[in-house]
């Protein structure tokens, strides 16, 4: 009776152990569950941030292509380097909707840090175009210290992507932009575009600029050509005849050249002209426009002089190649190399671009004919018929 009762005890001690143990493993089961559901709602959430994140950058790149033909022709006729900056910090604020942005130039090609504002958003920013900025450069990768940031009037707290413009293997410059959230590889991306959109801009400007230069130039003397001279003579023209105010020339030549190159040779006539003009483009203003206009003649034409005001621009001009140490001077007739020249003014001497040159080249031949190292005004009662009023002048 005792071993029954015995093994009862033990069956239903064993059944409460089962039970007890089933419900152990269920209770785990269901924690393992809840533990497992936590991640995947977190691998959710991570999915989510990501597809949103994928979306944003899909929307930004879409943007990023989407302006790209307008801003390439944009870049294209842009008249300068100068004008690429504006227009590159315009493109990357509208494409990526950063409120905060920066556009840095290199201040010298030897600085590696020393870099300057060329352009800022937003445009009440308190940073001035041309404001020195200190950037920090480590391990290849571009930094703006925060209390540089906010010396500019920048939010320093926030992180920034800076990319490089790489033209010919030098950065120079740097694309700049805040991020209202941390940074991620596709911001990275995109201003790494705008950037290597930048440097191309700059590089075909560059080009451009200097092919326009040389089509520009005379290439003896690096002087405005007779060609770009006298376009711009009719710009500065047709301005003086708007605005109502007073434009003057001056037309010189070299006294006795013909005998300076039989004498020394035509390669010292080309080192003399280049000497010339060098001298002569040292002791202009800067708005002044001198070119050569053919030969041993040249052409400075001064916006807002008067003839008077001419006259004494012509006569320092005059006296400063006099007195210039030029090479094999001592050859020419009485020792020294000088110019002759003639000044007209608008509108007293005419009023077209062929009525002043005539007018001036009257005084010249003038100023010749009453024996070279002189400088001549045209007459204002006549400028059509090249009359000129002789210049008080001591030859001694």
């Amino acid at each position: 009776m005792m071993d029954m009762l015995t093994i009862v005890a033990l069956l239903i001690g064993l059944g409460y152990l089962a039970h007890w143990m089933h419900v152990r493993r269920c209770r785990s089961a269901l924690a393992e569950s809840e533990r497992e559901k936590a991640l995947l709602l977190a691998d959710i959430k991570v999915l989510r941030a990501q597809v949103d994140r994928f979306r944003l950058d899909q929307e930004v790149f879409g943007r990023l292509l989407a302006i790209l033909p307008a801003l390439s022709r944009e870049f294209h006729r842009a008249p300068s380097e100068r004008q690429i900056p504006a227009m590159l910090l315009a493109a990357a604020v509208s494409t990526l909707g950063q409120r905060q942005a920066l556009v840095l130039m290199r201040r010298r090609r030897d600085a590696d840090t020393a870099f300057s504002v060329t352009a800022v958003a937003p445009s009440d920013c308190p940073a001035r175009i041309g404001t020195s900025v200190e950037v920090e450069h480590r391990d290849g990768k571009y930094r703006i210290p925060a209390v540089v940031l906010e010396a500019l009037g920048l939010d320093g707290r926030e992180p920034w992507t800076l990319e490089p413009m790489i033209v010919d293997d030098e950065d120079v410059g740097l694309v700049a932009l805040a991020s209202s959230g941390p940074t991620s590889p596709s911001m990275e991306s995109v201003v790494r575009v705008m950037a290597d959109l930048g440097a191309t801009a700059l590089r075909s400007a560059a080009v451009r600029q200097r092919f326009i230069s040389t089509a520009q130039k005379d290439e003896l003397t690096q002087l405005l050509n007779k060609q770009h001279t006298m376009r711009l003579f009719t710009e500065e023209l047709r301005k003086a005849q708007r605005q109502g105010s007073r434009l003057s020339l001056f037309m010189f030549d070299i006294d006795f050249f013909k005998h300076y190159n039989d004498t020394n040779g035509h390669m010292a006539g080309d080192i003399l002209l280049r000497l010339l003009a060098q001298l002569v483009s040292e002791h202009i203003r800067a708005e002044d426009i001198l070119g050569r206009y053919g030969g041993e003649e040249f052409l400075l034409i001064l916006p807002g002089a008067s003839a008077r005001e001419a006259l004494l621009v012509a006569r320092k001009i005059r006296d400063l190649v006099a007195e210039y140490g030029f090479p094999a001077r001592d050859c020419q007739p009485r020792g020294r190399l000088t110019i002759s020249g003639g000044v007209a003014e608008f509108p007293a001497h005419g009023t077209a671009t062929t009525a002043l040159l005539r007018a001036a080249d009257a005084a010249l031949y003038e100023a010749k004919h009453l024996g070279r190292n002189r400088v001549q005004v045209a007459a204002r009662q006549a400028p059509d018929k090249a009359a000129v009023i002789e210049e008080e002048w001591d030859e001694s």
